[in-house]
Protein backbone atom coordinates (compact mmCIF):
# COMPACT_ATOMS: atom_id res chain seq x y z
CA UNK A 1 0.00 0.00 0.00
CA UNK A 2 2.89 2.57 0.45
CA UNK A 3 4.11 1.83 -2.46
CA UNK A 4 0.99 2.86 -4.09
CA UNK A 5 1.21 5.88 -2.36
CA UNK A 6 4.68 6.52 -3.39
CA UNK A 7 3.89 5.93 -6.57
CA UNK A 8 0.66 8.48 -6.73
CA UNK A 9 3.05 11.23 -5.09
CA UNK A 10 5.26 10.86 -7.93
CA UNK A 11 2.65 10.89 -10.41
CA UNK A 12 0.86 14.08 -8.89
CA UNK A 13 4.83 15.71 -8.84
CA UNK A 14 4.96 14.90 -12.12
CA UNK A 15 1.80 16.49 -13.21
CA UNK A 16 2.20 19.48 -11.14
CA UNK A 17 5.88 20.37 -12.62
CA UNK A 18 4.08 20.08 -16.41
CA UNK A 19 1.54 22.45 -15.04
CA UNK A 20 3.93 24.87 -13.97
CA UNK A 21 5.93 24.73 -17.38
CA UNK A 22 2.64 25.45 -19.42
CA UNK A 23 1.80 28.24 -16.91
CA UNK A 24 5.38 29.65 -17.53
CA UNK A 25 5.10 28.99 -21.66
CA UNK A 26 1.92 30.52 -21.80
CA UNK A 27 3.27 33.31 -19.95
CA UNK A 28 6.14 34.25 -21.86
CA UNK A 29 3.82 33.99 -24.97
CA UNK A 30 1.13 36.59 -23.29
CA UNK A 31 4.26 38.75 -22.86
CA UNK A 32 5.21 38.76 -26.16
CA UNK A 33 1.71 38.80 -27.44
CA UNK A 34 0.95 42.09 -25.39
CA UNK A 35 4.44 43.44 -26.31
CA UNK A 36 3.83 42.61 -30.28
CA UNK A 37 0.23 44.38 -30.23
CA UNK A 38 1.73 47.11 -28.40
CA UNK A 39 3.98 47.49 -31.24
CA UNK A 40 1.18 47.13 -33.73
CA UNK A 41 -0.45 49.63 -32.39
CA UNK A 42 1.69 52.52 -31.55
CA UNK A 43 4.15 51.98 -34.75
CA UNK A 44 2.17 52.64 -38.31
CA UNK A 45 5.61 52.27 -40.10
CA UNK A 46 5.89 48.81 -39.52
CA UNK A 47 8.16 46.59 -41.72
CA UNK A 48 8.29 43.26 -42.74
CA UNK A 49 10.78 41.55 -43.89
CA UNK A 50 9.84 39.23 -46.85
CA UNK A 51 12.38 37.25 -48.83
CA UNK A 52 15.14 39.24 -47.31
CA UNK A 53 13.78 42.57 -48.07
CA UNK A 54 12.17 44.54 -45.86
CA UNK A 55 8.30 46.32 -47.00
CA UNK A 56 5.94 48.20 -45.12
CA UNK A 57 3.06 46.97 -43.71
CA UNK A 58 -0.60 48.57 -45.35
CA UNK A 59 -2.91 49.96 -42.71
CA UNK A 60 -5.27 46.67 -44.13
CA UNK A 61 -2.31 44.41 -43.03
CA UNK A 62 -1.51 45.65 -39.65
CA UNK A 63 -4.86 46.31 -38.57
CA UNK A 64 -5.26 42.50 -39.50
CA UNK A 65 -2.80 41.65 -37.30
CA UNK A 66 -3.71 44.32 -34.63
CA UNK A 67 -6.55 42.03 -34.26
CA UNK A 68 -5.48 38.74 -34.61
CA UNK A 69 -3.58 39.71 -31.70
CA UNK A 70 -6.25 40.58 -29.64
CA UNK A 71 -7.69 37.91 -30.76
CA UNK A 72 -5.19 35.67 -29.46
CA UNK A 73 -4.65 37.51 -26.17
CA UNK A 74 -8.17 37.28 -25.14
CA UNK A 75 -8.12 33.66 -25.72
CA UNK A 76 -5.06 32.61 -24.03
CA UNK A 77 -4.11 35.44 -21.34
CA UNK A 78 -6.14 36.75 -18.38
Amino acid sequence: RSNAIGDQRAIDNKVKKQVAEQQDQLKVFCEQARTNLAQLQNNPRLREDVDGEMRRLTDQQRQERITEAQKQIAKNCM
